[in-house]
């Protein structure tokens, strides 16, 4: 279905005043502001399912939709990185609105932008601007979600989000809380379903398999994440995603997004 958005854009040949008059007499535009709106609505409201139905099916459903891309370079492919890297600014922006943790959002801008800036191809270039627009509108629904947190616990979720390259410790999590650490390890338990311990490590580990995916090996992941030794992240790994970090990174040869939950698109 990307390929039939890709179909409806027009990669404009005119600049300034010269662009007004193309778009007029050739009875296009660009994304329309309204249509702009919708899309960025999704984002700050943290509904990604929605996002991407209204992406790939609503979008496509529309005959006459015609997208025009800003002339800002002579070169076609790099105009279409121009334009997807404002998108993914402004998707970024609209994130850290509804809420979304501002060191996150960045990183994936940075990180969507640099892979933008090393493709070759428009299909590459589209996928990763409405991969990234989703998961923007996934890590807001996430960060809503602990919304219904009481205060204490939803600052022990975004401390941890925070610090996975350090050795957490509940007295750190109940300083300047006003509650002992006991108190807050039983309130963070009724509240989010598992021990601060093992919700700790889940975090640490979904961060090593970013790492690992960036080529990092495992003895390198273990001490950026400052474990005690290779052979105890090692089993850490395993118990939580049932293979050895090892096994992972080979695994990513043959898949590379394996592990990364998102939404495929075709």
């Amino acid at each position: 279905m990307i390929k039939q958005l890709i179909d409806r854009v027009v990669f404009l040949e005119k600049e300034g005043d010269e662009a007004v008059f193309a778009e007029r007499e050739n009875d296009f535009q660009r994304m329309p502001f309204m249509l702009e709106r919708i899309l960025l609505r999704y984002v700050l409201e943290g509904k990604p399912r929605e996002l991407a139905e209204f992406c790939l099916t609503g979008m496509v459903k529309m005959p006459d939709l015609r997208l025009a891309m800003g002339k800002t370079s002579k070169d076609r492919l790099r105009q279409l990185k121009y334009n997807t890297a404002s998108g993914i600014a402004l998707a970024c922006r609209t994130a850290m609105l509804g809420g979304a943790p501002e060191i996150e959002c960045y990183a994936r801008s940075d990180s969507a932008i640099m892979k933008i800036d090393e493709s070759n191809s428009e299909m590459a270039i589209f996928k990763i601007l409405f991969q990234t627009t989703l998961d923007y509108a996934a890590l807001v629904q996430k960060t809503k979600s602990s919304a219904k947190y009481p205060p204490v616990v939803r600052h022990c979720i975004q401390y941890i989000a925070s610090h996975t390259h350090q050795n957490i410790t509940l007295d750190e999590l109940a300083e300047g809380s006003g509650y002992s650490k006991e108190y807050i390890a039983k309130l963070f338990r009724k509240h989010v379903g598992v021990p601060i311990s093992e919700h700790i490590q889940a975090v640490r580990i979904q961060e090593a398999k970013s790492l690992l995916r960036q080529g990092k090996s495992s003895g390198e992941v273990a001490y950026i994440l400052n474990y005690t030794s290779q052979s105890y992240f090692a089993r850490q790994f395993k118990k939580q995603t049932g293979m050895t970090p090892m096994v992972f990174r080979n695994m990513l040869k043959l898949d590379p997004s394996m592990g990364d939950e998102k939404f495929c698109f075709s």
